[in-house]
This record gives structure tokens, C-alpha cells and sequence, in this order.
């Protein structure tokens, strides 16, 4: 097979959507590629080469996005994602003017389209095929998701505290499956993966391809289910246009798998003998069917980097033996687990999901293809500040897609300058949040209208046309085609926490100054390229009039003059022509200029500098680009425990000390670390509590909220002492 391209269209520029029913496509040809860095110099040397998504023109492109929708889940929405066309009409049209977005993973039903054993229905399939021609119309890429939580809704009796989605009646009433029992202490639908028996056999039996029987003869789980999403894909193909087409880049077999028979000593097994065998046999529908040129979305096992701690430990990555060959992409998921549950209570800080994203990057690259992380966010609830504050953790995934400072050993608080940036969709976008009619498990006692109308989730960030959370953290900047490849991007978008607290996390620091920690900017650098245009999305915030932009070649203090210019070099044009909009920011390559050459491109919303600030800030940033050390630096108070208030050239202190906490309850374990020129005092609150060699490492155990200092001394200069540490 060869390497799966997404449609021969040549590539399109246009200065605009067009509104209506006429389409306008832009450069597709989208297909995996590889992106190439290579730094040789005397100030620091890398060479990469990575799989990434690139179209037509060579351009890198990244994705941004949004599930639609949780409704899929829901038999009074028939099971799709959108109650009507319109209902899809109305929701693209507001994702794209509020978030730009140019993916979504569009959630569709196993039961919804296979209602009865080798039957289709065509109703519920020609609904899905228009609800996604609604994406299309708004040039918003779509790749299909089976969805199925919990395996089935059939496992489940009328009075169970939750349900599930995905699997048909059929295929539970063709087996044999024990009384669904989440256990004497459940404290969430998703525990049900992990003790209860019924979902743990649906999972198992569907893996291990069981027999079923029907009253059309026997046949077998995994097979029927192959069976019916090729003809869904069979029947999506046929009915859309070529051109139409073009923007389905692919199919997600299955949501949050499981094995069923215990995970983490079985690891291993279910990816080589169970799971990567079924994305190969998904790989094979979808070559039949006509899309053979699409993608299919893998996603791992959904306990392999849990964050839980013991309740669930994390299984890693790493198991699979076999390359996994052209067709696919990494789609793993990402919540913050331990929040959602109760085995962290500590408030999401700047840089908490550094290592958690960075792992997502080295699995995809141990599997050798692009990486789109297909859910993350958090619910609604609890908008305090606090743990499990929306805009807390929403800011730092999306901060930790694009950044890392993996590669510091010192912690300085500037990101890694060279850091793959992750695609993504957030879920969820549902404008009938707060308005749904679900009586849960057909139960006439259990009428489910609020949030999501599932299981008591409340995700969704819309209702009606109306955001529900601080656009800040929904309007965001990114990169949507880069002419070359991407060095790194960082958005600093400024959103307000339920305790009403800004988020500034970032700022610019370059030549010993500090500039624009209270400003929205965005920075993107890259390396190389041709003639072809860069392009960044811009919210909505970043008008013309008062954004400002700076490029190694450029300085505009407002792009107001350059949004009306169709044939300069920079361009500034809005993606809608009235209403709501974001903007289309478009940087002409420079052909001449030589494939290793770094260019840069900041944008800042009300810079309020002039033309000479501006310069002068050019020629800063230049140097330090080309010197390779990322101008942005991180503000405030950090995730971790081995960053400096300020960031020194050197680390100060005599005695390096650095630490680490895991959280349970109201319990939380300090891990200490040190290195000293001679054995040493360890001290808490100023009172020593051990003794120890010029090296070594110490866990301490301290209750939350309990504020707590630690500080380590050599025994022979108690003058020589490192910093202190402090827990809030």
C-alpha cells in the first residue's frame, strides 16, 4: 500500500470562507511526512527527522479541534452526534468562528448503524454522511470515531447508577454476560472498566473476536463490527463528492480500548496478539472500501499513561514488536486522572503536563507515526480555582502540546527550543448542552437534561451559540501550515481560573528585558521552507487595528495595513466576511533563503510599542533565534520543585537540591534529592530530620495544606546550604 495521501486536489489560496452552499477548497493533498531539523553550528547541534502531516504545497500542517459530539451517546439523539443537519449546520459555523478549528473527531455509533444483525440502517448512515458535509462546508477536516464507552448500554439494568454506549442489543443478547456490578464503592462510571465484571467480558469478548449467536446464525463480535463500519465508510464515500471527500482524512475503530483480562501484566499481549492486530484488520476494511488513502486513528490501551498512581498504574508503552506500517496515526488520549479522582488535590500550576505530553511524543515516534491527541479537557464542575479547575488544566494540555523542557537539565523556565507540537481535539462541543432528554437506561425515574446528559459529565464549552467558559481559553492561536518545519510554537493565551486568577504564565524575555507577560502573543519558529505561504490562525481578540507582528524580516505595530494587500508578503485577512471571526495571518516564503535558515514569527494583541520598541525587539530576538535558546520565559509559580525564582545562569547555591511530590487524599510524598561536596544535614520547617552522604535521596511524607520548607547543609559549612524548597 502506498503511503496514504488525502486527494490530488492542487493546492488553493484564498483570501476567505465563502458563505452559503459554494465551497471553496483550500491546498489538501494532506499526507504523512517527515519533518526535518537539523541545527549544526557552534552554539548547539540537533538533528531530528520525525513523521508529521504535510498538504500539497510541502507545508507542515498542524490540527486543532473538537469532538462532536457526546450526543452520539444518547438513544433520544438517535445516537449521532447532532440531533438534525441543522443542529451540525449551526455548530461547525460556531467552532469555526469562535476557535477556528480545522479537525474534528466526529463520534458515530455501532448501535445507531447496526441496529439488528446484518442490517444497516441507511437512515441513521445518510444522516451521518450530511451531518458531516456540514464540516466540510466549513473546511473542517473529519476523521470518523466508533465511539463506545463502557462497551455497551445493554449491560446495564434499568436502575444501575450508570451507562454505557457502542455495542447493539444483538450482540449482548448473543452472549453470555453476568449482572452488571460496578462494586460495593464506585466512585465513577469510568471505575466500571476496572471492576465490573459484565463491562470487563464485553471488552474481553469483543478482543478476543467471541462467538455470538443470532437469530440469523452465529457469527463472531469483532467480525460483525468490521463489517458494518466498512459499510458505513462504503456508504460515506459513495455519497459524498470527490471534492467532498477530500476532508475525511481517516477512521477511529475504536474508543478507549481495553483488554478485559487485566492490564498490567498483560500489557504486551493485548498489543501484539489483540489490539495492533485489529488495527491492521481496520486497515484492511479500509483499504477495501475506497479509503486507502485514509488514516486510521490508533489509539493505545486507555490505562497506558494513567496518571492514578495505584488504583490504576500506568502499563507504558514500548510493547509492540512488529513496525506498524504506513495508514496509521498515534490518537491517544489525555486526562488528568488523578484530579478527576482523588489521588491529587493540588492546584494545576505552569508546566504540570510537561512529562505527560513529552511521553505521548516518544511513543509516536517509537511507533513511527504522526501523533493527534484525540481527547483531553476536563468538566465543568468545580470552577473554584482549584484541583480540578477547567481553565487550569485545559491551559497547561494545550501549553504541554506545545512546549517542553525536556532537554534542560537545569530547569532555567525556558522551554526546549526545538519541541514537536501535538495536534488535538478537545472534547467536547455540544450547543445542546444543558438541553437534553435522555431517560438513562430507558429508566423513567432517570430523566438526564443537564450538561452532556451521560453519566453526569459536563464537558461542552458551548451552549447554543454561546460559550460557557472564559474565551481565552477557547480562542487560541496555532499554526495551521508551515512553509518548512516546525521548530516550536507557544501561545501565551492569558485565560481566567474559577477563582477568577489570569493565567500568566509566559513572557517574552530577550536582551535581559522582559516584554509582553500580560499580553496574548503567539511565536512560532521554523527552519527552511520554499515560496509557499506560512499561515497562523489568530482569534478573534486580534484585530487587525491592534495586533501587532514582528518576523525576522517584518515589523508591522498593527496589521491593520496589511489585511487589504492580496499580493504582499504578509497578509492579514479575516476567515469570515461579516460577524464573528478569527483571522488568517499568511507569511510568504522566501525561496531564496537557505533550507537551514530559522525564521520566527510573533504576534501580540495590543503590544501598545511602537515602530523603534518593535525594531528593537526584532534585532533581540534574531540573535537569540539564531543562538537557538527560546525567547519565551515561564512566569510564576511551577509544576515542579527544580525551578529557580528567577532564572540565573548558574545554579547559585553550593548544594543542588531538587524534588518531586505524588499526592493521595490529603496526603502527599515528598521525594528529596541531592548533591553536595560533603555529607549533609537534611532540614524541614529549620529542624534537621536526617543525616546523610554528600549524595543520595529521601521521601517524606506531609499532609496537604500544611505548609512545609525543606533545605540540606553540609555538616562541615552549614554555610553551604541550597535553596529552600516550599509546600503550600
Amino acid at each position: 500500500m502506498n503511503t496514504p495521501r488525502i486527494g490530488p486536489l492542487a493546492l488553493i489560496l484564498f483570501s476567505s470562507f465563502s458563505l452559503g452552499n459554494t465551497l471553496c477548497f483550500a491546498g489538501n493533498d494532506i499526507h504523512i511526512d517527515q519533518r526535518h531539523i537539523d541545527f549544526k553550528d557552534g552554539n548547539s547541534a540537533l538533528t531530528i527527522s520525525e513523521p508529521t502531516f504535510r498538504d500539497g504545497a510541502g507545508r507542515e500542517v498542524h490540527f486543532r479541534g473538537w469532538n462532536v459530539s457526546g450526543s452520539v451517546k444518547l438513544a433520544s439523539r438517535g445516537f449521532k452526534p447532532f440531533a438534525s443537519t441543522e443542529d451540525a449546520r449551526r455548530s461547525f459555523e460556531s467552532m469555526k468562528r469562535h476557535t477556528g478549528a480545522n479537525l474534528v473527531r466526529f463520534t458515530v455509533s455501532w448501535e445507531g448503524n447496526n441496529p439488528r444483525p446484518g442490517e444497516i440502517d441507511y437512515g441513521y448512515a445518510a444522516a451521518i454522511t450530511e451531518q458531516i458535509r456540514e464540516a466540510v462546508r466549513q473546511q473542517i477536516y473529519v476523521f470518523i470515531d466508533f465511539h463506545t464507552d463502557l462497551y455497551s448500554r445493554y449491560l446495564f439494568q434499568q436502575n444501575s447508577p450508570h451507562t454505557g454506549n457502542g455495542a447493539p442489543q444483538w450482540i449482548i443478547d448473543g452472549g453470555s454476560y453476568p449482572k452488571s456490578n460496578c462494586g460495593p464503592f464506585c466512585f465513577a462510571w469510568s471505575q466500571n472498566i476496572i471492576t465490573n465484571p459484565a463491562v470487563r467480558l464485553g471488552y474481553r469478548n469483543f478482543f478476543d473476536n467471541a462467538p455470538v449467536k443470532t437469530d440469523v446464525g452465529e457469527t463472531r463480535v469483532q467480525d460483525a463490527f468490521l463489517w458494518q463500519m466498512g459499510k458505513l465508510l462504503e456508504y460515506i464515500k459513495a455519497e459524498l463528492s470527490a471534492e467532498e471527500f477530500q476532508w475525511v482524512v481517516g477512521v477511529q475503530p475504536f474508543n478507549e480500548p481495553i483488554y478485559g483480562r487485566g492490564h498490567n501484566n498483560r500489557a504486551s499481549e493485548f498489543d501484539n496478539e489483540k489490539l495492533w492486530p485489529f488495527y491492521k484488520r481496520s486497515r484492511a476494511v479500509a483499504d477495501q472500501t475506497g479509503w486507502g488513502e485514509k488514516w486510521i486513528f490508533a489509539e493505545p490501551m486507555v490505562f497506558w499513561d494513567t496518571n492514578v498512581g495505584f488504583f490504576t498504574p500506568a502499563t507504558g508503552g514500548h510493547y509492540l514488536k512488529e513496525k506498524v506500517g504506513k495508514g496509521f496515526v498515534f490518537a491517544p488520549h489525555f486526562y488528568d486522572a488523578a484530579r478527576m479522582g482523588v489521588s491529587n488535590l493540588g492546584k494545576v500550576q505552569n508546566g504540570e503536563y510537561f512529562q505527560n505530553l513529552d511521553r505521548v511524543r516518544e511513543e509516536g515516534r517509537f511507533l513511527g507515526i504522526p501523533t493527534v491527541l484525540g481527547e483531553f479537557g476536563m468538566w465543568l464542575k468545580d470552577q473554584k480555582g482549584g484541583a480540578r479547575d477547567h481553565a487550569r488544566i485545559v491551559n497547561a494540555t494545550y501549553q504541554a502540546m506545545e512546549a517542553s523542557d525536556s532537554q534542560h537539565s537545569f530547569k532555567d523556565r525556558r522551554p526546549d527550543f526545538y519541541t514537536a507540537t501535538v495536534s488535538g481535539t478537545q472534547w467536547h462541543w455540544d450547543i445542546n448542552k444543558d438541553n437534553h432528554f435522555e431517560y438513562q437506561n430507558g429508566n423513567p425515574k432517570k430523566l438526564m437534561t443537564k450538561g452532556d446528559g451521560w453519566n453526569g459529565e459536563d464537558f461542552s464549552v458551548i451552549r447554543g451559540d454561546e460559550l460557557v467558559v472564559d474565551a481565552r481559553g477557547v480562542q487560541r492561536a496555532y499554526p495551521r501550515a508551515v512553509d518548512g518545519n516546525t521548530v516550536s510554537f507557544y501561545f501565551n493565551a492569558l485565560p481566567v481560573d474559577g477563582a477568577g486568577k489570569t493565567l500568566e504564565w509566559a513572557e517574552i524575555r530577550t536582551g535581559g528585558e522582559s516584554f509582553l507577560g500580560d499580553r496574548r502573543f503567539a511565536l512560532l519558529v521554523w527552519q527552511g521552507g520554499g515560496s509557499a505561504d506560512t499561515e497562523l490562525f489568530l482569534p478573534t481578540d486580534f484585530l487587525p487595528e491592534s495586533t501587532s507582528l514582528i518576523t525576522e524580516r517584518y515589523v508591522y505595530s498593527n496589521l491593520g495595513s496589511a489585511k487589504d494587500h492580496a499580493l504582499a508578503d504578509v497578509r492579514y485577512v479575516p476567515e469570515f466576511n461579516r460577524g464573528l471571526t478569527g483571522y488568517r495571518l499568511l507569511i510568504s516564503g522566501d525561496g531564496a533563503v537557505s533550507k537551514k535558515a530559522l525564521h520566527f514569527a510573533l504576534v501580540v494583541n495590543d503590544s501598545l510599542y511602537d515602530d523603534a520598541a518593535l525594531r528593537a525587539l526584532q534585532s533581540s530576538l534574531v540573535e537569540q533565534i539564531n543562538h537557538h535558546e527560546h525567547p519565551v520565559f515561564l512566569r510564576g509559580r511551577m509544576a515542579g520543585l527544580n525551578y529557580p525564582s528567577e532564572a540565573p545562569n548558574e545554579n547559585p547555591h553550593p548544594v543542588a537540591l531538587s524534588a518531586s511530590e505524588e499526592h493521595f487524599l490529603l496526603f502527599r510524598w515528598i521525594s528529596l534529592q541531592w548533591k553536595a561536596s560533603g555529607d549533609v544535614t537534611v532540614f524541614q520547617k529549620g529542624k534537621p530530620i536526617l543525616s546523610a552522604g554528600r549524595e543520595g535521596s529521601s521521601t517524606v511524607l506531609s499532609l496537604l495544606g500544611a505548609k512545609d520548607t525543606f533545605s540540606v547543609c553540609e555538616q562541615a559549612d552549614t554555610s553551604r546550604c541550597s535553596r529552600t524548597l516550599t509546600f503550600d
